[in-house]
């Protein structure tokens, strides 16, 4: 890895402390789709998904539809996250989506 993208990724990582997700997601989605072997990338990428999914799914922000979209998200990068369909579950529960919400919980216990 050159020392370009592990100045990117610390810069992606100072985003995702600073709660600036959209930022830290933009410069790791670039990457990853650059380097998509690169599992350091990957895991960067899936950790600032679900923290910005996580933020997102909270009740104080109602942004439930959004943290749907980060889990999607997650679970294309990674479609057996068990961790993606639980919280992707919640959010459709917090929606009132309860047959999707359902499916997702299911899912994740299969896993």
């Amino acid at each position: 890895m050159t020392e370009n993208v592990k100045d990117l990724i610390r810069k992606a990582e100072d985003f995702t402390k600073q709660e600036k997700f959209e930022e830290a997601i933009k410069i790791l989605e670039i990457l990853f789709s650059n380097h998509p072997k690169s599992s350091h990338i990957r895991k960067n990428l899936v950790d600032s998904l679900f923290a910005y999914g996580g933020y997102l799914n909270d009740e104080f922000t109602l942004q439930y539809k959004r943290a749907q979209e980060m889990f999607k998200k997650i679970l294309k990068i990674d479609p057996s996250n068990y961790r993606a369909h639980y919280n992707l579950g919640i959010a459709h529960f917090n929606l009132e989506n309860m047959k999707q919400a359902k499916e997702c919980y299911e899912e994740a216990i299969k896993i």
